[in-house]
């Protein structure tokens, strides 16, 4: 019915331009930057040097936490 497509309207402007930001490259470039230094920061808390220090391996899992953030963010972005 046309009531419901003007109920919707807002819903879908707004996703559309949460999925035309989000499929930008620009930001599609960060994101994988962001997978490639995350990457990176997963093998280097496999060494010794940072699970043998309490203080740094506190820190490694707090940026952790922080991308685990980013990425659920992005991927909610997506499914809208």
């Amino acid at each position: 019915p046309d009531w419901a497509q003007t109920a919707m309207k807002p819903f879908n402007d707004a996703r559309k331009a949460i999925g035309k930001a989000v499929n930008d490259y620009r930001v599609q470039n960060i994101v994988l930057l962001l997978i490639i230094i995350n990457a990176i920061m997963m093998g280097i808390a496999t060494f010794p040097l940072v699970k043998d220090d309490p203080e740094l391996s506190n820190k490694f899992e707090v940026i952790d936490q922080v991308f685990l953030i980013l990425f659920t963010i992005e991927s909610s972005m997506q499914i809208l």
